[in-house]
């Protein structure tokens, strides 16, 4: 995490997935991660 200032910050995620059917799992679950980090809560930017 990555103070902005202001009582903000920035936080990066990733993975690596290594696994025969790892493009197979992400092609499943890549829009369901989608919308949990949508929905997370986070001030509006102007």
């Amino acid at each position: 995490m990555f103070g902005q200032g202001d009582g903000q910050c920035l936080a990066g995620v990733r993975a690596y997935l290594f696994s025969a059917d790892a493009a197979d799992y992400v092609r499943r679950e890549q829009s369901g991660w989608e919308t949990w980090l949508s929905e997370l809560p986070a001030p509006k930017l102007d």
